[in-house]
C-alpha cells in the first residue's frame, strides 16, 4: 500500500491549523510579558488555555489523518471500528503532545526577562512560530499514518517479514532514513519496531507485502504474523511482533 492518499494536502492543513493558533498565542504572550518582559506577568490560565487549544487542534487533525489511513488499509472493516481506533489514537496522542508542547513552551518563556522589544519578539516567535508548527505537523502526520496502517493491517492480512520501509526518496531524505529505504521488517524493525517516524520531521512510510495480493499467503517468506497469534520469521522477529504505538 502506498503512502497516505493526499498526504501533502492533509499535512498542509494540519500545519495551517497549528500555525494560525501559534500566531494568536504569540501575540498574547508578547502582550502579557510586557516591556521590559517579565515571565511572572504571564498567568497560569494562559498556559492552561494554550494546552487546551493546542490539544483540540491536534486532535481534529489526527482524527482525520488516522481515519483516512485506517480506511485506506482496511476498507472492508466496519466504519465504527475505524472511527473507534481513530478516536482512541487521536485523543491520547494529542493530549500527550499538547502537554509536552506547553511545558516546553513555558520553560522557554520563563527565560525571557529584561531584554529589548526586538529580542523579545524573536524569542516569542521561536516558541510560537511556524517552524514548531511545521515540525509537529510533519512528524505527527507520519506517526498517525504509520499507526493507522499497523493497526489496520494487523486486523486484516497481517504483518510479514517482507513489509518494506520507504523514504520519500528525494533530496530531503536524512542519513537516518536513507539506509532504511527498501529494507524489510527484519531490518528496520530492529531499529524502529513501531515503524516511522524515525526522528522529528520524518516522512517515511511502510508498504505491507500482503496487501498487493489482497489475501493472506501461507508459507515462504511471506507467512503473516499477528501479535500474539503467530511467530514471525527471523531471529529478531521471534521475540515479539512490532509493538503498536499507544
Amino acid at each position: 500500500m502506498a503512502n497516505l492518499k493526499d498526504r501533502d494536502k492533509r499535512e498542509d492543513s494540519f500545519r495551517k491549523r497549528l500555525t494560525s493558533l501559534s500566531a494568536k498565542h504569540r501575540k498574547e504572550l508578547e502582550k502579557l510579558l510586557g516591556d521590559p518582559p517579565n515571565p511572572d506577568n504571564v498567568p497560569q490560565e494562559f498556559w492552561d488555555r494554550v494546552e487546551r487549544e493546542t490539544e483540540e487542534q491536534i486532535t481534529l487533525a489526527l482524527l482525520l489523518i488516522f481515519l483516512m489511513g485506517f480506511r485506506q488499509h482496511a476498507p472492508k472493516e466496519p466504519k465504527e471500528t475505524a472511527l473507534d481506533e481513530a478516536k482512541k489514537y487521536a485523543t491520547e496522542q494529542a493530549r500527550k503532545l499538547a502537554s509536552q508542547f506547553t511545558v516546553h513552551s513555558k520553560k522557554l518563556a520563563n527565560k525571557i526577562r529584561d531584554i529589548g522589544k526586538k529580542e523579545t519578539k524573536a524569542k516569542v516567535k521561536s516558541i510560537f512560530g511556524p517552524e514548531r508548527a511545521e515540525g509537529i505537523a510533519v512528524t505527527e502526520t507520519t506517526a498517525a499514518t504509520s499507526q493507522a496502517g499497523e493497526r489496520a493491517v494487523v486486523r486484516t492480512v497481517g504483518f510479514t517479514s517482507n513489509d518494506t520501509w520507504f523514504t520519500e526518496n528525494d533530496a530531503r531524505v536524512c542519513p537516518i532514513c536513507a539506509p532504511l529505504h527498501n529494507t524489510k521488517r527484519v531490518v528496520w524493525g530492529a531499529q524502529f519496531p513501531e515503524g516511522p517516524p524515525a526522528h522529528p520531521v520524518c516522512r517515511c512510510w511502510i508498504h505491507y507485502a500482503l496487501e498487493k495480493r489482497g489475501k493472506v499467503v501461507i508459507g515462504g517468506d511471506e507467512t503473516p504474523f499477528i501479535a500474539g497469534q503467530a511467530t514471525p520469521p527471523g531471529e529478531l522477529l521471534k521475540k515479539r511482533s512490532p509493538k503498536l504505538r499507544p
